[in-house]
This record gives structure tokens, sequence and C-alpha cells, in this order.
């Protein structure tokens, strides 16, 4: 018994050391905890990937979500000479998706100048207390994260314009072109 729980242990342990990790502290019921503990990993790993660059890089997207879920592209490939398999193969198809965001202090430093802290503000208050403009910067946020987990070039395109036309547009009923254009033109000439 005590044989197989250490073989238990070591396999979590080759699975999952050197991994980044959420942690969040809930009272309620097995499944509510569940589920809120996957949706605040979900937010947190977007914003991670916002950080990790992938939204600048048009072929890579990034691997920051929940362990099984980085939905990198992967094949077998078997190797037959005279009917006979010699050889199987298996790999990534995605390469440059394939490599991890290595976390450290100098990483968090740099995340933290590009604002990861007043982000992690936001994250951390209640949906009820949050303003209506912080709302939607985390919905912007959010929209804009999805550039961030797509390689194709042309969905990066659209998620990072869809984003900006949620925060910068006052409502649904607003005319499009001309609104966004002038307000993208105001905010490149005041940076």
């Amino acid at each position: 018994m005590k044989e197989k729980f250490k073989l238990r242990v070591d396999n979590l342990r080759r699975n999952y050391q050197g991994l980044a990790c959420i942690v969040t502290k809930i009272e309620a019921e097995s499944s509510y905890a569940y589920k809120y503990a996957i949706e605040q990993a979900q937010k947190i790993t977007s914003i991670i990937g916002i950080l990790s660059g992938a939204v600048l890089v048009p072929n890579i997207k990034s691997t920051c979500r929940i362990k099984g879920s980085e939905n990198i592209a992967r094949a077998i490939t078997f190797f037959e000479v005279d009917n006979k398999i010699f050889r199987i193969s298996e790999g990534s198809i995605e390469k440059s998706s394939s490599q991890a965001l290595i976390i450290n202090q100098e990483l968090i430093d740099e995340f933290s100048n590009l604002g990861l802290n007043r982000i992690s503000d936001l994250l951390a208050k209640d949906q009820e207390s949050l303003l209506p403009f912080e709302n939607k910067v985390l919905n912007f946020l959010f929209l804009y994260s999805k550039a961030s987990f797509t390689n194709e070039p042309v969905e990066k395109i659209v998620y990072v314009l869809s984003a900006l036309e949620s925060i910068l547009l006052k409502d649904n009923n607003e005319p499009i072109q001309q609104n966004l254009g002038e307000r993208l033109a105001f905010l490149l000439l005041i940076s």
C-alpha cells in the first residue's frame, strides 16, 4: 500500500513540479468551489497570456493555460518498412507555440511594470463592487487575451480590433467607423 502511494506521489510530482499554481480560498460546496477555482484560473491565465507577448507575434500562441487545456496540436507518426512498424514518433506540430513561459522574479518585475498589479487588483475585486469602467477594462482584457491563444494572424487582428472597439465605443448604437477612427487617432496623438 505504501509503495502504491509513493508511486502516485512521484507521478504527481513529475507531472506538476515546476508549474505555476493558482491558489484561491473559498468556503462552498465542492462542485461550486471547483467551478469557481477553474473560472479564477482561466481569468488569471488569460492575463498572463497577454503579458507573454504572444499577441504580438503572428504565428505563435500562448501556452499559458490550465494544465491539459493548452491545445497544442500534436501528431503521432508510424514508420513502416516491409509491413512492420519499426519506429513511432510523437511530437508537437506547432513547434513555435510549444515553448513554456518560464516565470522568474525578473519576469514578474517586468509584468508589474506593464500593469500586472493594477490588473490583479481589478481581478481581486468582487464583481458587484466593480465600477462600470473597471468592468469594461476587464472585458477588454479578456477579449484581447483571446488573441494570445490563436496562431492565426487574421484571428489575432479580429480579437485585437474587437477588444479596442469594446472599450472605445460608448454604446452599441454608436457609429463604429468614424468614432472609433477618431478615438484611435486621438490616442495615438497623445502617446
